[in-house]
């Protein structure tokens, strides 16, 4: 709201803050990147942004798994009612007797499931606003919604759509946050309208590929793909739940982040909020106080 942009305006402007870190939407955080680097002595700021967190799912996988990664699949993008910046806004499979049933599992989960609360009026307007849009492109279609709720207040249903991975390719707004409970599933006619799909996808915190060992000679280009485009590539497990960690990057390249070297958790956080200093050829004993 009106309210918040004005604080977030006031502490970057402020003189002194030297460094900013923020998470939310890709405008407020290029805004607030923008408004620092106006400054009479520019600061950085970390901005930790929208991210699509793509799944590929490749067959193998599927007809072993199918059920089970779909409850995996449907509790991760329910979690918080979709409203974590590691949700998984996009499932990529080949279609198939396994997409098929898969498909219809992942359905009947969110059909049978309850509306949950969203954080705030505006994050389920903003929502809502968003879901239109993507309603609106030809070729998406709703598949699955979650029961409403019988109470007033900010519900919101979880919604699962389905599109082909063409046009997926031919309309960029997919590719997008949808920041809440939704979903697409993307189904591809073969292997390499999945490989174009993750060699065309924008960057993103994470992406995860569920592969059986027999899928590797198509997870090998997948994940070659995908490396360049995530700070996170997560291997028969879901994008969600971050764990503070040496190894830990929860960063990537734009638009998920403005500075894709960094992190926001982990031990290589810290690194952010620190400069470099080189004293060079300093006399004995004459900086005994300043590195102390």
């Amino acid at each position: 709201g009106e309210r918040e942009l004005a604080i977030g305006q006031e502490l970057v402007t402020h003189p002194a803050i030297a460094a900013v870190g923020f998470t939310g939407s890709f405008k407020g955080g290029m805004a607030l990147h923008k408004l620092a680097g106006a400054r009479a002595s520019p600061i950085p700021v970390f901005a930790e942004m929208g991210s699509i967190n793509p799944v590929f799912i490749l067959p193998d996988a599927l007809a072993r798994e199918g059920a089970a990664i779909a409850q995996k699949l449907f509790g991760s993008f329910t979690n918080s009612n979709g409203q974590m910046c590691t949700k998984p806004g996009l499932v990529i499979v080949q279609g198939g007797p396994g997409a098929e049933a898969f498909a219809e599992v992942l359905a009947a989960l969110v059909n049978s499931a309850p509306a949950q609360t969203m954080l705030s009026d505006r994050i389920r307007s903003s929502f809502l606003s968003r879901l239109h849009d993507v309603g609106e492109v030809p070729g998406v279609d709703a598949v699955a919604r979650s029961r409403p709720s019988p109470d007033s207040g900010i519900y919101q249903p979880a919604i699962l759509l389905r599109t082909a991975a063409a046009t997926l390719s031919r309309f960029p707004t997919l590719h997008d946050e949808c920041f809440g409970p939704a979903m697409i599933l993307v189904v591809c006619r073969d292997a390499e309208e999945m490989q174009r799909a993750a060699a065309n996808m924008p960057g993103a915190l994470a992406a995860a590929i569920f592969a059986a060992e027999s899928d590797h000679a198509v997870a090998q280009p997948l994940t070659a793909a995908l490396v360049r485009r995530v700070g996170r590539l997560v291997f028969n497990g879901l994008t969600t739940g971050v764990e503070v960690s040496p190894a830990m990057v929860h960063g990537g390249p734009y638009p998920a982040t403005n500075q894709p070297h960094t992190t926001a958790v982990g031990i290589m956080a810290l690194e952010r909020w620190c400069r470099p200093v080189c004293y060079q050829n300093a006399p004995e004993g004459l900086l005994a106080g300043e590195l102390r």
